[in-house]
């Protein structure tokens, strides 16, 4: 199982891989272990448009529409990410997060390693901890 930070409800931002390439401008959110969205910087947006998106998820549990969107920039969108976070937060059970934890270990891209190859820089905004993690070699 993937090593946690002490806090639980701590946020991680990890650099999207998909198919061994680095994703730049891509992060995956990862929450206890397990990713819970995405937040990337939108490709072919228009310059007058928001520049970045965002999406909030959790195994085993649909989608709002009120949990993806988009944001001016990286920290705009990491904030309405926050906001979404905590109402889909507020709302789980312990039998929510046990069965969100069992359908990310079966799925490919669910269940994250947060500890391995990553520096982490932590920063608190509105009661939740949202980490950034930096690959490193």
């Amino acid at each position: 199982m993937a090593a946690m930070p002490d806090d639980p409800e701590t946020l991680t931002l990890r650099p999207t891989v998909i198919a061994g390439h680095l994703c730049e401008d891509d992060f995956v959110v990862i929450w206890r272990g397990m990713s819970i969205g995405r937040i990337r910087k939108a490709s072919g947006a228009p310059h007058d448009t928001a520049q970045w998106t965002w999406s909030c998820r959790l195994h085993g549990r649909p989608q709002g529409s009120d949990e993806r969107g988009s944001g001016a920039d990286l920290d705009d969108a990491k904030a309405q990410f926050r906001i979404a976070w905590a109402q889909i937060r507020a709302s789980l059970t312990d039998q929510d997060i046990a069965s969100a934890h069992r359908i990310a270990e079966i799925s490919p891209a669910g269940s994250v390693d947060s500890a391995k190859g990553m520096l982490i820089f932590a920063v608190r905004f509105e009661g939740l901890k949202m980490q950034i993690g930096r690959t490193v070699e």
